[in-house]
């Protein structure tokens, strides 16, 4: 049985979401819908299914205020399935996604991570863009390396994994916003085993401007990014070049420091219009910024 986790809290997308799921044509599933004690009418919706296989939980307090990966492992807690995927309540899932899934896992028993090609549509359903293919297999540093090269568009819900995979590696890893969260959680699983890859394109992620990734406060972004990139560079320094190549392995410690500096200079630079010198300066102190990204997105400023 695959057990689906659907951390709920946004209502404008969220029976689209539900149906999307109740539609699969793999049928042997669970849909674990966790409202997050949203002041929206999640439950409404919900009631609004017969279907045995929705098991509905409502937290008690917002969990999304201490930390939204509380409520994403909170699903985990509830689960019972072999398999586990964390879907959203905003996305839509094509019918075959989990056959595809369940396929690869019976044919990949030693992998205990799969994902597959996604599709990014706006608001109204409309396409944006689509991600790249990806090699059927590959191990960690391969996975990382086109990760941080920017060669990948990935999210949560487009990976489906063995749920003692999961457990093992203590859930999904916290980090601040859940910014970066599920990738560390992915390299986690795929360390030993690496992961295999679908080119079907089965997964439908929404951008609006109610995405976690449109919202939240910019000092916990950089702290987010931060502790990704620390994580990181403890993960690749402590994996034994036997098993692995090593000139990727090296290339990913030299592309750490470069990428962490790129990816919160852009931060800073699309929130800059918000920001007054006295809040990016503090910003710089409170983070670790060097003053030459500083002067770099000020001058953009002038």
């Amino acid at each position: 049985m695959v057990s689906i986790g659907l951390p709920a809290f946004k209502s404008k997308y969220l029976e689209e979401a539900i149906r999307s799921v109740l539609n699969q044509t793999y049928t042997d599933f669970e849909l674990i819908i966790v409202n997050d004690n949203s002041p929206e009418n999640v439950e409404e919706i919900v009631f609004s299914f017969d279907d045995n296989r929705i098991r509905y939980y409502k937290n008690e307090e917002n969990l999304g205020q201490i930390s939204v990966v509380k409520n994403w492992n909170r699903c985990l807690e509830y689960s019972k399935g072999e398999y586990f995927v964390l879907f959203s309540d905003d996305d839509i899932y094509g019918s075959d996604f989990l056959m595809e899934m369940v396929n690869l896992a019976e044919r990949y028993k030693n992998v205990n991570l799969f994902h597959c090609r996604v599709r990014q549509i706006d608001k109204k359903g409309k396409t944006i863009n689509y991600s790249a293919t990806c090699p059927e297999y590959e191990d960690v540093l391969d996975f990382i390396w086109h990760r941080l090269q920017g060669y990948r568009l990935q999210y949560v819900i487009d990976f489906f994994c063995r749920a003692s995979a999961l457990r093992l590696v203590g859930g999904f890893y916290d980090l601040p916003l859940a910014w970066g969260s599920d990738d560390i959680t992915w390299y986690l699983i795929a360390k030993n085993n690496g992961i295999v890859y679908s080119p079907k394109i089965l997964c439908n992620w929404r951008w609006s401007d109610i995405n976690i990734s449109s919202i939240g406060n910019v000092q916990k972004r950089i702290e987010a990014k931060n502790g990704y990139y620390d994580f990181l560079n403890t993960f690749v320094n402590n994996i034994s070049t036997s098993r692995y190549n090593k000139w990727i392995l090296d290339d990913i410690v030299k592309s750490i420091p470069r990428q962490r500096e790129k990816s919160i200079e852009q931060l800073i630079e699309s929130n800059i219009g918000n920001l007054s010198y006295h809040n990016i300066l503090k910003l710089k102190l409170r983070n670790k910024i060097s003053l030459f990204t500083i002067l770099k997105v000020l001058a953009k400023r002038i």
